[in-house]
């Protein structure tokens, strides 16, 4: 998977937070690739 792909989705995902308070976009980069968020 190419990070650009996913760019637009990162910049969406900068405005939210998870549970535990850490931005999405920092929570998406530690999940494994073949993870995929909602």
């Amino acid at each position: 998977m190419s990070d650009a792909l996913n760019n637009d989705t990162m910049l969406e995902m900068n405005k939210q937070v998870d549970v535990d308070g850490k931005p999405v976009r920092e929570v998406a980069a530690e999940f494994p690739r073949t993870h995929k968020l909602p």
